[in-house]
């Protein structure tokens, strides 16, 4: 008997629920008192064909653009207008931003370098600025005005 192998894809989900905050009558009767009323505004599937990708966060700007961030281990992610354009390392953090309808994308990037890199959480700034804060051993992380020239300070020893 020959097993037949599988490839494992395992996506994020993006689910937006609407509440309507309808309200029933006042009758003890109905076990749906002052319960919203929950519609589907959309749902999609996010990351690539190859490997695991997980959501870590997620954040709404002022116009309703839609952000997530988490880390994939996946070498097709979709990417558009990327910062960083090529997979390098064991996983890579990625940001996404979805128009507020979420029918398009307007950029997708992995972020990371040669080594393992996940993010744990994101925000957004009153300038729209966004913030994500993660973990890296990649001794290639793209840098700017770091303060650390290093991943380890110089006179401790790497665990």
């Amino acid at each position: 008997m020959t097993k037949k192998s599988r490839s494992l894809a395992i996506f994020v989900f993006i689910a937006i629920l609407a509440g309507t905050g309808c309200k029933f009558n006042n009758d003890h009767d109905n076990m749906n008192d002052d319960f919203p009323l929950l519609t589907l505004s959309y749902s999609t599937y996010w990351g690539g064909t190859d490997g695991l990708t997980e959501g870590k966060a997620v954040a709404v700007d002022r116009e309703g653009y839609i952000y997530i961030a988490g880390d994939t281990h996946c070498t097709d992610f979709p990417l558009k207008n990327p910062l960083i354009a090529n997979k390098s390392g064991g996983s890579m953090a990625f940001i996404t931003r979805f128009s507020p309808d979420g029918q398009s994308i307007v950029f997708s990037t992995y972020l990371g370098g040669n080594g393992y890199d996940h993010c744990f959480d994101m925000i957004l700034d009153n300038q729209g600025n966004i913030i994500v804060v993660g973990g890296t051993d990649s001794d290639n992380f793209p840098l700017k005005n770091n303060l650390h020239s290093a991943i380890y300070p110089p006179n401790l020893p790497a665990v």
